[in-house]
């Protein structure tokens, strides 16, 4: 089968990118929840104040960050709902050996994303990079939550790790325009990503 050019994260990223930002706004969860993008997150976490400082506080900014991947990108609602409690188990994990809710998050990522921090290094950088320069500033819980969210709906491709790398990089990418250049930013249908991303890779393999 033919790949599907109309999913931001099939080649041509760069350019097909900032033309899905203009699309509809993510309609907001509830009055409760900031309606944009927050990198602020991770900014004071440790304090006994800061976004992180309680499991409540934790679970509602995995569930926020991971609400706004779902309406970027079109996920699956369940997939998204199952690798949001993923997060925080595993990130609940990490406290057990880092008090610091920052460190642990931190810590987590590093470890969780090893492989693909490599491979930006050696092949994204090397070959893409040159041609679509971007700005990314460090949000390990956004980085986290997309990973999982990714490997939650790729199924089989999962197993196809130069394949997971190039998708989340090209995933990061693009949040990192939305996050910067549209914070309220938009919305695809659900099982967007499945059916313009993962099927017809599927198809071709």
């Amino acid at each position: 089968g033919k790949l599907d050019a109309a999913h931001p994260l099939l080649p041509g990223l760069p350019q097909n990118a900032k033309a899905v930002l203009h699309a509809e706004g993510v309609p907001q969860e509830s009055s409760s929840r900031s309606s944009s993008w927050a990198p602020s997150w991770s900014a004071s976490g440790h304090q006994r104040d800061g976004p992180f400082a309680t499991s409540t506080r934790r679970k509602a900014s995995v569930e926020h960050v991971c609400s706004w991947l779902q309406a970027l990108l079109g996920l699956q609602a369940d997939s998204v709902r199952n690798q949001a409690e993923h997060v925080e188990a595993l990130w609940e994990s990490f406290l057990r050996r880092y008090e610091d809710p920052d460190e642990a998050l931190e810590v987590l990522c590093e470890q969780l994303l090893r492989t693909q921090r490599d491979w930006q290094k050696k092949v994204w950088r090397v070959f893409i990079a040159p041609y679509a320069p971007s700005e990314q500033e460090k949000d390990p819980l956004r980085d986290v939550c997309l990973f999982l969210l990714l490997w939650g709906e790729l199924g089989n491709l999962r197993f196809c790790p130069e394949l997971v790398c190039f998708l989340f990089t090209a995933a990061s990418e693009l949040c990192a325009t939305a996050a910067s250049e549209c914070p309220g930013s938009v919305g695809r249908r659900e099982g967007a990503f499945l059916e313009q991303v993962v099927k017809p890779i599927f198809n071709v393999m």
